[in-house]
């Protein structure tokens, strides 16, 4: 047996609405819940309602407006799931994102809460307790966009607050709740888009079932050098294991296109009980390398990893797509003591004709991956090789990182800071450990898309007055990748 996935995105979930708690209020309300419709994964609370004809079109003339009470409620999903666990074998529930703030729940027993829209939720949830060997109910609260955050301001703030307003056209205004949230800030209302604050189970939903060993994460670094005649491929595995054990990890990597094998490893490894990091290093000699698609072909590997016990029963695999490519970044060469802005991939230098990427959908949970796949395809067709990540909008589902790998479009990403000119983000330390958690969760789940070469703090904000929020994202970077530069704020 070896890694089964189960989706969980489909039309099988239902839901309904609950008054609205206090996001510290642990209670379990579902047995409140009244008039139960039939929900979709990915989904929105808006797309749900408007598909059970409770709400009219949202982009249509006032609905919007009409449709605001939304946010005063709170809701559940749920769903009724068959998944049989064999003996020695674990199961895992995942989310790839939840907008905002929700709590989890399987056969009533709650598994954990959490705020944040991009980072993803994983939770075992092998030992539950069930009616049925077999029988699994999930259940996920969550928060109605009335419940995020306030901002919470020092006296000194407030007067400061009052000095500026009139610096700031309405109806925007100083320190405004927003800032509370790493949530999509255009979601608040933005010069090209409606107040429309989306909840919901947005991106993914999966169970996961594997045997002793779950491989959480893999992240693979490569280096080129300098004649490009070798690469070296580090591949750093997030393991999870049950127990004391030696487990054999092999790797394979081929070329994705043509499904080429390029080499393999495997070694034997003493595993600890619980999480642990265990790095594999591989050597490619005439690696094919990863190009911009108007410097080459955008060539892409393919990394298997497989664990297994001594006597070969597979415990855990996972295949990963990357790309090897070097990359700096230098000195504009008209002027050489200026800032570092010129990209240089695989030793050449890139002359960038870029474009600001916004969200598709201002309910992003029902963009796929064909809508991407359409814009990308125009945008390089308009002979654009770089898209900025806009600090207002999100980091997007896989799909647009998968596409701008296979396309050879450059991405710039920035972290979900914008307009903070005059004012200022929270910098107490819960929310600093929060920015660290959620943009944490981010790097991860991005750092190994080769099309990815820069990372930004955010949209135009002050970054001197912002030093604790860009000092923080500095680390997180330096912590969770390493390989790439990072830029305080798109100015």
């Amino acid at each position: 047996m070896t890694r089964e996935i189960f989706s969980l995105c489909d039309n099988q979930w239902q839901f309904a609405s609950v008054a609205q708690k206090s996001f510290t209020d642990h209670a379990n309300d579902i047995g409140t819940a009244r008039e139960w419709v039939p929900a979709q994964i990915p989904g929105d609370v808006r797309l749900d309602l408007l598909r059970a004809g409770k709400i009219s079109d949202p982009f249509i003339a006032e609905n919007n407006e009409q449709s605001q009470w939304i946010d005063a409620r709170d809701w559940w999903y749920t769903r009724a799931f068959e998944l049989q666990i064999e003996r020695g074998a674990r199961a895992f529930l995942i989310f790839e994102g939840i907008d905002y703030q929700s709590a989890v729940f399987v056969n009533d027993q709650p598994l954990g809460r959490h705020a944040g829209m991009f980072s993803r939720q994983v939770y075992e949830i092998t030992d539950i307790r069930r009616p049925r060997s077999d029988n699994f109910q999930f259940a996920i609260r969550v928060w109605g966009a009335d419940a995020l955050p306030k901002m919470q301001l020092a006296f000194t703030k407030k007067i400061w607050k009052q000095l500026i307003r009139p610096l700031i056209a309405p109806p925007n205004e100083p320190f405004p709740d927003r800032f509370a949230t790493l949530k999509c800030q255009m979601q608040f209302g933005w010069d090209f888009a409606p107040r429309l604050r989306a909840c919901g189970i947005w991106d993914d939903a999966f169970v996961v079932i594997t045997r002793t060993v779950f491989i959480e994460d893999a992240f693979i670094q490569s280096q080129v050098s300098d004649q490009k005649s070798r690469a070296r491929v580090i591949a750093r595995c997030t393991l999870d294991s049950d127990r004391e054990q030696s487990a054999r990890i092999s790797c394979l990597i081929r070329e994705k296109k043509s499904r080429a094998q390029i080499l393999t490893n495997s070694q034997t490894r003493a595993l600890a009980r619980g999480k642990q990091v265990i790095a594999i290093e591989m050597e490619i000699e005439n690696p094919r390398v990863w190009n911009p698609w108007d410097r080459g072909e955008p060539n892409l590997s393919e990394l298997e990893i497989q664990i297994e016990s001594q006597d070969g029963e597979p415990f855990d695999s996972i295949s990963e797509t990357f790309g090897i490519r070097a990359l700096e970044l230098g000195p504009i060469a008209a002027r050489k003591n200026s800032e570092p802005w010129t990209f240089v991939l695989n030793g050449a230098r890139e002359f960038l004709r870029g474009a600001n990427w916004v969200p598709l959908d201002a309910i992003p949970a029902r963009v796929m991956r064909a809508d991407y796949e359409t814009r990308l395809k125009q945008a390089r067709a308009a002979n654009i090789n770089f898209l900025r990540v806009w600090g207002g909008g999100l980091k997007e589902k896989r799909a647009f990182y998968d596409l701008c790998d296979e396309l050879g479009i450059l991405v710039w990403q920035e972290f979900p800071f914008a307009g903070a000119v005059v004012d200022q983000f929270p910098s107490d330390t819960a929310h600093l450990n929060f920015v660290r958690a959620e943009c944490g969760a981010i790097v991860r789940a991005l750092r190994n898309h080769p099309s990815l070469v820069a990372w930004c703090g955010g949209n135009e904000f002050n970054s001197r007055a912002n030093r604790a929020i860009v000092s923080t994202l500095r680390e997180i970077i330096s912590d969770e990748d390493g390989t790439r530069p990072f830029k305080p704020a798109s100015p």
